[in-house]
C-alpha cells in the first residue's frame, strides 16, 4: 500500500526508490540503479577512510620529520664550523631530506627503488658526470623510512668525499654498489658498499665527527642493520648491511 507517510519512512530508512504492483517492468531498472548508488557509497566510504588514514599517516611522519631536522640543526652546531662550513653542511644534510622526501611523493609515499634513491642524492655532486658511479644491482624497493636513511647516509658519504677524499682531489672517484644476500637469520638483506679511490692519502680522522655518528646511527636505528667503516690508505670503504622489505 502506496502512502505519503509510508513513501517517505521508507526513503528516510534508505530506500532508493519504488516499483508500482502495475509497473514492473520498472524492476530491473531499480534494481540495478540501486546496487549501483550503494556501490559508489561504498567506494566514497573507502575513499573518506583512506583519506583518513593517509592524513594521519602524513601527520606522523611531518613529525618525525621536523624532530630529524632538528636533531640535525642542533648536532651539526656542535660540531667545530665556521659559519659557513655550518651553513654549507645543514644545506646539505636538509637537501638530502628534501630530495628523498619529493621521490617518495612522488611514489605516492610507498617504496622506492634502492637506484632510485642514490641516484637523487649523489648524482648532484658529480658536476664532470664521470666520477661517481652507482653500479647497479639487483632492482629493489625499499620503504620510506629507509629511504630516507638511505638518502642520508649517501649525502654524509659523498660529502666526505668532496671534502676530504675521493673527490677532493683532480682525479679521484668513488663507486657505489649493493647485492641482496641472506643474512645469518636466513632472511634477505641488502649488502650496500660504497668505494673511494685515486684520491689523497687516507688516514683515519683523529675524533669522531657528527658525520661518521649520523651514519652510524642510520644505519643502526633506522636501517636495523649494520656499518662497516674503514680507511684503506687507496681509499675510503664503507658496508652496509640491513634487512629488505621487498624486491622486484
Amino acid at each position: 500500500v502506496l502512502g505519503e507517510e509510508v513513501a517517505i519512512e521508507s526513503f528516510r530508512r534508505g530506500a532508493t526508490d519504488y516499483v508500482l504492483k502495475q509497473r514492473m517492468i520498472r524492476l530491473p531498472g531499480a534494481v540495478e540503479r540501486a546496487l549501483a548508488e550503494a556501490r559508489e557509497r561504498a567506494r566514497r566510504r573507502q575513499a573518506e577512510q583512506q583519506k583518513e588514514l593517509l592524513v594521519r599517516e602524513l601527520s606522523h611522519r611531518v613529525k618525525n620529520t621536523m624532530a630529524m631536522v632538528l636533531s640535525i640543526v642542533r648536532r651539526t652546531a656542535r660540531d667545530d664550523l665556521t659559519i659557513r662550513e655550518y651553513a654549507d653542511s645543514l644545506a646539505g644534510r636538509l637537501r638530502a631530506i628534501a630530495d628523498a622526501h619529493a621521490l617518495l611523493f612522488e611514489t605516492s609515499w610507498s617504496d622506492a627503488e634502492l637506484h632510485d634513491v642514490l641516484a637523487r642524492t649523489l648524482m648532484p655532486h658529480d658536476r664532470e658526470g664521470c666520477r661517481v658511479t652507482i653500479e647497479a644491482g639487483p632492482r629493489l624497493k625499499i620503504d620510506p623510512k629507509k629511504a630516507l636513511a638511505v638518502s642520508m647516509i649517501a649525502n654524509e658519504l659523498i660529502t666526505n668525499a668532496v671534502k676530504y677524499g675521493a673527490l677532493s682531489g683532480p682525479s679521484g672517484t668513488v663507486s657505489i654498489g649493493w647485492t641482496r644476500e641472506t643474512g645469518e637469520d636466513g632472511e634477505p638483506e641488502v649488502v650496500l658498499r660504497w668505494r673511494e679511490s685515486g684520491g689523497p692519502p687516507v688516514k683515519p680522522p683523529e675524533k669522531q665527527g657528527f658525520g661518521t655518528t649520523l651514519i652510524r646511527r642510520s644505519a643502526e636505528y633506522e636501517l636495523d642493520g649494520a656499518v662497516d667503516h674503514a680507511y684503506a690508505p687507496e681509499g675510503v670503504r664503507v658496508d652496509i648491511r640491513f634487512p629488505l622489505n621487498r624486491a622486484i
